[in-house]
């Protein structure tokens, strides 16, 4: 025969054989039920059944918990026994870089919304900014059209447009042009009538229209000019003659001083030589030093002597390489303990022992940062590690710089004293050539002859300019020139590069009066809303990043599902776990399930369904818990 299994619900617990005894009666309810009365709350009758069998007791609700993803446990945060809530962390995996990814992600969320804030309140003050000034400005492009084609129509004449011309009066505009025209030529004929009369070539009563009048102008001109050229040309010979004494001395006064130069760059020579030297040694020595130091701060925190292929590399490099988080390594969590203290791990290359000695055993114990952005973040009696070994790398790049210097500079100056030498060698070799030349001429250059050149040219010179006086002559010669450029201009204007200018200054009038009166530019907008675009679609991926980071840190995290008691912890922190393993075991006590399939036919007969039952048992006598049968 098939039995029957009974569920019973009930508000305490335990496990053993019990006693059901089922009563069968009417409920009586509470003040709450208005509606019933005296007279139906009144118990009809009473049957008292008693059931003995072996059950199990099971908690209302339980389950194994196990991470969703697999990793190195860094914590269990519960113990067997403790009673926890829906959604508390009960146990959490190594989540460094979950973590770094959502840090980074706010902030990349933050940044992306504050660029698009920006980038609104930008591009609405360019808006603001052009509905206010677009009109101004394209009012005042009106005026630079008109006054561009006042002055095409000005230097050309022409119509533009089929319109009112703002330039229209070109007929009295010609009129004035052709009366200047005359007044420049008849200005012409009186200035050269006044420059013949200053040179003696005409009288006062007209200018002689013969070609030997003009002739005689040019010649006497070109005289005048042959004999200021002799006058210069002897002033500067009687010059080189008298001066050529003083020339042959301060010769002599360079070979002695190119002498004393060269002497000079010798001892120069020898002073950068163990100038070079020196400061190479120096730097060297500086040099040495920091490298020492840089060593000393690897040794001193992290228990590494450097390579000579490690000292040339950065400290992000190094920690890179040797797969080192400061932040991780100086964590005592992270420590493996051997009889209480944490013992070197040959597979790193940092020493963990001194990493322990920092954390446990020097006077700084619990004063080591491992990192810190800024000095000033360091405070009295801190000491920090990342910014210790960086301080010594900078002052390691320096040295280097340095010694790389004296090595370059050292050379360079003796290079340069050499060069020295060679120039002033070069110096006094010409001093001399140039003193054996002077002396070689001195004789072939006679000051009373050079001297009498100089008389004559004088004397010749005044004879053309004594007729004439010299200042008419050349105010008169201004004038003429002066008239003779107003006419050529009067003729020559307007020329084509005129015209093509002012044309050319009209169109880019005309252009940008159209533009401005078109209103805002659709180039100008397209630009605008492809910026806004891409700073709401940055702000998107941003939001699409925080949400997996998210979701990839909460699964680096076991929370409760549901609240209760822990009633088994099955793995250690440290341990690496995956999906398939169970960390721990939660139930719900607060209220049990009794199952049993210990009963016959004529055992359950009388039961039913949401009956009222108590439950005794045999291994704690004077327990009753009263319960519901929830299944049969």
């Amino acid at each position: 025969m098939k039995l029957n299994k009974v569920v019973v619900m009930l508000g305490g617990g335990a496990a053993a054989a019990i006693a059901l005894a089922v009563v069968v009666l009417i409920l009586v309810l509470g003040d709450d039920d208005a509606d019933i009365t005296e007279e139906a709350a009144t118990p009809i009758a009473t049957v008292l059944i008693s059931v003995t069998a072996d059950a199990v007791v099971l908690p209302i609700q339980s389950a194994d918990l196990s991470m969703t993803k697999s990793g190195i446990l860094r914590e269990i945060l519960v113990s067997e026994s403790q009673v926890v809530s829906e959604g508390d962390v009960l146990a959490r995996l190594d989540n460094g870089r979950e973590l770094s990814a959502f840090s980074k992600t706010q902030t990349d969320l933050a940044i992306a919304r504050s660029k698009l804030a920006r980038q609104n309140a930008t591009i609405a003050k360019e808006r603001q900014d052009e509905a206010e000034t677009l009109p101004i400005d394209a009012e005042l492009a009106g005026l630079e059209l008109r006054d561009a084609e006042a002055n095409f129509l000005h230097v050309s004449g022409a119509q533009l447009a089929p319109r009112d011309s703002l330039f229209p009066e070109w007929t009295k505009f010609k009129a004035i042009q052709d009366e200047a025209l005359a007044d420049a030529q008849a200005g012409l004929e009186q200035a050269q009538e006044d420059y013949l009369i200053a040179l003696g070539e005409s009288s006062t009563a007209g200018i002689p229209e013969t070609s030997d009048t003009l002739a005689n102008l040019a010649s006497r001109t070109l005289d005048i000019a042959h004999a200021e050229f002799a006058v210069l040309r002897a002033e500067v010979d009687a010059k080189e003659a008298r001066k050529l004494g003083d020339v042959l001395q301060d010769t002599i006064n360079d070979v002695t001083a190119a002498g004393n130069d060269l002497d000079n760059a010798r001892l120069d020579l020898e002073a950068a030589k163990a100038r070079s030297a020196l400061g190479i040694r120096a730097a060297q020595k500086v040099a040495d030093d920091a490298e020492d130091n840089l060593r000393d701060r690897y040794l001193k925190w992290l228990g590494v002597d450097l390579t000579g292929e490690e000292i040339t590399k950065d400290p992000e490099t190094l920690y890179r390489e040797w797969d080192l988080d400061l932040d991780e390594a100086f964590n005592r969590s992270n420590l493996a303990y051997v009889n209480g203290i944490a013992p070197d791990d040959p597979s790193t290359r940092w020493n963990e022992f001194t990493v322990f000695a920092w954390l446990y055993l020097h006077p700084l114990a619990g004063s080591v940062l491992p990192t810190c952005a800024d000095t000033l973040d360091i405070q009295l009696g801190q000491a920090c590690v990342n910014r210790e070994i960086e301080d010594v790398w900078d002052s390691h790049l320096d040295a280097q710089d340095g010694l790389n210097t004296a090595m370059s500079d050292g050379p360079s100056a003796v290079a340069k004293a050499e060069n020295a030498i060679f120039d002033t060698d070069q110096a006094l070799t010409d001093a001399e050539n140039e003193l054996a030349q002077v002396q070689a001429g001195r004789s072939q250059i006679s000051v009373d002859h050079a001297e009498g050149e100089l008389a004559e040219a004088l004397a010749e010179r005044d004879d053309l300019l004594n007729f004439p006086d010299p200042i008419v002559v050349a105010q008169t010669k201004a004038k003429m020139l002066a008239a003779e450029a107003r006419l050529n201009d009067l003729l020559d204007w307007p020329n084509a590069f005129e015209i093509a200018l002012a044309r050319g200054e009209f169109n880019r009038a005309e252009s940008r009066y159209a533009r401005l009166s078109a209103g805002p530019d659709p180039f100008d907008e397209a630009r605008r809303d492809a910026l806004l675009a891409e700073a709401r679609a940055a702000v998107d991926v941003a939001e699409s990043n925080l949400e997996i980071a998210t979701i990839a840190l909460a699964d680096t995290e076991l929370r409760a599902p549901f609240g209760g008691t822990v009633t088994a912890v099955d793995v250690n922190a440290g341990e690496e776990i995956g999906p398939s393993d169970v960390v721990m075991r939660l139930a719900d006590v607060s209220r049990w399930e009794i199952e049993t399939d210990d009963l016959d036919e004529l055992s359950v007969v009388n039961l039913r369904e949401d009956d009222i039952v108590t439950v005794k048992f045999d291994a704690l006598p004077g327990l009753d818990m009263q319960g519901t049968v929830i299944s049969i």
